[in-house]
């Protein structure tokens, strides 16, 4: 039962954990953006856009990387710090600069869609470690976009100990 509105609700859904939860429930919500294709005219702003929201993604990682190390030792902490080299890969970051530069289109356009075409790439590889980049590329992106749209959502690993999350039908 949660607290709403000045009265108690029951909720319902499938269960993480065996068990029963007693601590603050938090509503979790699908807060990614919407990605729509828009047209910029300056595109030396929008690029500029594009590195900020970069640099603003690296710190984030290397924060979650040094809480991760702490946590759950330094090989997983590796593994969230390798999201640091596939952001800065050239590859990736040369397709969509270009996009935004000849197609004249908004950060999140190119980010969504060039990421997008990575993905489906790794996906198609026989190699198992390459397919696995395929998540890594849509955390990339799904960070990258967030810090294009100012979005402000938090992960569920920033909750508070004591909270259970829960999503709205």
């Amino acid at each position: 039962m949660v607290w709403e509105n000045k009265r108690f609700i029951t909720l319902e859904g499938a269960g993480t954990s065996d068990g029963i939860g007693i601590g603050r429930a938090v509503p979790v919500e699908n807060a990614l953006p919407v990605v729509k294709r828009e047209y910029v005219e300056d595109t030396a702003a929008e690029l500029l856009r594009l590195q900020a929201a970069q640099e603003t993604c690296i710190h984030e990682i290397e924060l979650l990387a040094e809480e991760t190390e702490v946590k759950a030792g330094r090989q997983v902490a590796a593994i969230v710090r390798s999201h640091k080299a596939l952001l800065a890969d050239p590859a990736l970051n040369g397709e969509i600069t270009r996009m935004i530069s000849t197609e004249k289109c908004s950060c999140e356009w190119a980010v969504e869609t060039v990421c997008v075409r990575y993905r489906q790439m790794f996906e198609m590889m026989e190699d198992e470690l390459m397919r696995q980049r395929a998540a890594d590329l849509d955390d990339i992106r799904i960070r990258l976009l967030m810090a294009l749209t100012g979005s402000t959502a938090r992960g569920l690993s920033l909750l508070p100990e004591a909270a259970s999350s829960w999503r709205r039908s």
